[in-house]
């Protein structure tokens, strides 16, 4: 055993969060956990010590435990390397772990779920399930088979990655405001931690989402938006939702030397909750089929118009614009200003892409 191991082992039985997650490491039962875990002492310790050092005072403030933390760290880790070794990445090569934790008040004390996923993709299949939505979607059967009648309520979240816009609404719908979303740099230092009200903001954050005045969007860009947005196909749920929106963007470019911008739009077809063509893909997707992966689209402006603030079938009110909109907007300089136009409500709100999807991958 060489000295380096004997001083892991040593912190560990002098450590009392590290002795604890040792012991749900040997209580959870799976054997890639623990050999993940004894192979990678060094790293545990970084990353009890990262916590300790830069979210000691946040995780007091949630009431959430340290020991479960670094518990999630070591299951996303995981999972991580689960999908390098059976090569589940082979598509983007870009491995993904995210761990999900949820508390749930017992008749004595406080029970922690959690599970864990990364990104499964396929040859003949164009959608690759992410990472969090496989922590999701494990963290959901659990519940099933443990406590039927609790549905996920996710308190803490820990990904190798900013998640995406798509997660971000998954982690937003399945959890509250106050979760709180932890990314983990591959040195095991922290790149970026916060709740996912401010990561994933909605219109009622008047910070985000400014109140403006008619006068303050671009005329043509606006009348391009509303004159698509009737085009846009009706709910099948008509009366009951409302996800009818429209895009038009604005691009800069060139004629013989001449300076020229251009106004396109594009519109929803079918409902945002099923199979269907979002607005802003619409109309990005020819912008870009010409370009290559890190090049930047030329878009000085976006505005987007809603028949109303969407709703779900049974009336609960839905954040917009999308997380998959949002995600295809990072394609965007993050500068980009973002116009909302409520026609229902006659309401205008104004934005930028870095503030709807703070410390995305943006250009």
């Amino acid at each position: 055993m060489s000295r380096n191991h004997c001083r892991s082992l040593w912190s560990i039985a002098t450590n009392s969060t590290l002795r604890s997650v040792g012991y749900a490491v040997l209580k959870d039962g799976n054997p890639n956990l623990k050999e993940y875990f004894w192979k990678n002492l060094d790293d545990v310790q970084k990353a009890n010590r990262t916590v300790a050092s830069v979210l000691t005072n946040r995780l007091e403030r949630f009431n959430h435990n340290r020991t479960d933390l670094v518990f999630l760290w070591l299951q996303m880790r995981v999972a991580q390397d689960y999908a390098d070794k059976c090569s589940l990445n082979k598509l983007s090569d870009f491995s993904v772990g995210a761990a999900f934790g949820q508390y749930i008040q017992g008749n004595s004390r406080r029970i922690f779920a959690f599970a864990a996923g990364t990104n499964s993709e396929s040859d003949s299949c164009a959608i690759a399930r992410h990472g969090e939505g496989g922590a999701l979607a494990t963290l959901e059967a659990k519940l099933r088979r443990f406590v039927p009648t609790i549905a996920p309520h996710i308190d803490l979240v820990v990904v190798s990655s900013s998640p995406c816009g798509a997660c971000r609404s998954e982690i937003f719908t399945n959890g509250h405001p106050d979760t709180l979303v932890i990314t983990f740099n591959p040195d095991n230092t922290i790149s970026q931690a916060d709740t996912i009200g401010n990561l994933f903001p909605i219109h009622e954050n008047t910070e985000v989402f400014k109140p403006i005045k008619k006068t303050q969007i671009p005329k043509n860009l606006l009348r391009k938006a509303d004159g698509e947005l009737r085009l846009a196909q009706r709910s099948r749920y008509e009366g009951k939702t409302n996800t009818q929106n429209a895009i038009a963007v604005q691009t800069r470019t060139s004629l013989f030397g001449i300076p020229l911008k251009i106004i396109f739009g594009g519109h929803s077809i079918g409902d945002n909750a099923f199979w269907s063509l979002l607005s802003t893909h619409s109309i990005l997707a020819p912008l870009t089929s010409r370009l290559k992966e890190n090049d930047v689209i030329p878009v000085n402006a976006v505005c987007y118009s809603f028949a109303d603030i969407p709703q779900t079938h049974d009336g609960k009110t839905l954040f917009f614009p999308s997380g998959r909109d949002r995600q295809v907007l990072t394609r965007l300089p993050k500068k980009t200003k973002v116009y909302f136009h409520i026609n229902a409500r006659d309401i205008y709100y104004e934005t930028t892409i870095e503030k709807l999807i703070p410390g995305a991958f943006t250009v």
